[in-house]
Formats: structure tokens, C-alpha cells, sequence
């Protein structure tokens, strides 16, 4: 873990901002998107969020451990739980943040590449359009948060199967 750290810091720190690195931390955000979201959608599944080992588990792939005790203490919930992981504009482990993240550097890709092609950041959901209150309270909140964990990891392989015919042919 401490040698890859190494690495995505050469990689952060030291590279020119050109099309070759926005690819690689675009990829990077893709893999993190298509991980997240099936990891979430299979905790679900399987039903270990009901469990402290379970919730606490999730907690540590999302790297969010220490942030859900600072806000939440212990408030093992769906609410809680889509309010950082899935909603959270603060927390680059959440899916809004990701995605987020990936748009902005597509956007800044298509400007460095003359910017006349379609934008495929329209691929992905747009976190401003995700029903939050819904989401977050609603009952039904378990099967939209499966359908749109299901929609983000679809969307993640079919960005990045477009972004490699648009790029590599």
C-alpha cells in the first residue's frame, strides 16, 4: 500500500497536466467509481449493513471510517450511510464526489482536445439530479439506492469503453 501510495504521488505531483494525465486520473476515478458502487450494491445484497462488522467493514473499503464516527458516532443506517458515501460533495470516497470529479476532468480533456466532440461526461448520472430527499429518507431507499448503484456501475464501463475509442482508436 505505502509503494503504490508512492506512486499515485509521483504521478499526482510530478506530471504536466496534459492529456496523458487527465487519462490516467480519469481512469483512476473510473476504477474507484466502478469498485465503489459494486462493493456498496453487494454489501446490500448480501445484507451485512444490518451488523456492525458489516457497516464497519464498508466503512473501511470506502476509506470513511474516521469521517462516519466523526458525524455520525454511531448511527449505523441507510441515512447515514448514503449521506457520506453516496451523497457527500466533501468526501473524494463518495459517489457525487467522484463523479463529480471525473465530469470536471472530461471537461478540461475536451478543452485541451479543441472541445468539439459530444461530451462524455453525459454518460455518467448527474449527482444534481439524484432525488437526495428521496434517497436519504424515502421507503423505498434500498431498491433506488441498488438501481442507482447498478446505473453508476454500468455507467463507469461504458465511459471508459468510450473514452478508448474516442482516444486509443
Amino acid at each position: 500500500s505505502a509503494r503504490l501510495s508512492a506512486i499515485t504521488g509521483c504521478q499526482t505531483d510530478r506530471m504536466t497536466r496534459d492529456s496523458g494525465w487527465r487519462l490516467l486520473f480519469i481512469g483512476r476515478l473510473l476504477e474507484r467509481l466502478s469498485f465503489l458502487s459494486q462493493t456498496l450494491e453487494m454489501a446490500l445484497a448480501g445484507q451485512v449493513l444490518g451488523e456492525v462488522e458489516g457497516f464497519e467493514a464498508v466503512m473501511s473499503l470506502f476509506d470513511s471510517t474516521i469521517t462516519f464516527h466523526a458525524r455520525h458516532q454511531q448511527r449505523r443506517n441507510l441515512v447515514t450511510l448514503c449521506d457520506l458515501l453516496v451523497l457527500d460533495d466533501e468526501n473524494p470516497r463518495a459517489l457525487a464526489w467522484v463523479i463529480r470529479s471525473i465530469r470536471s476532468h472530461l471537461d478540461k480533456l475536451a478543452a485541451l482536445q479543441g472541445g468539439n466532440q459530444p461530451r462524455l461526461a453525459e454518460l455518467l448520472p448527474n449527482p444534481d439530479h439524484w432525488d437526495t430527499l428521496a434517497l436519504s429518507t424515502g421507503a423505498h431507499t434500498e431498491a433506488q439506492l441498488i438501481d442507482l448503484l447498478d446505473q453508476l456501475s454500468h455507467a463507469a464501463w461504458a465511459l471508459s469503453d468510450a473514452i478508448a475509442s474516442r482516444t486509443f482508436t
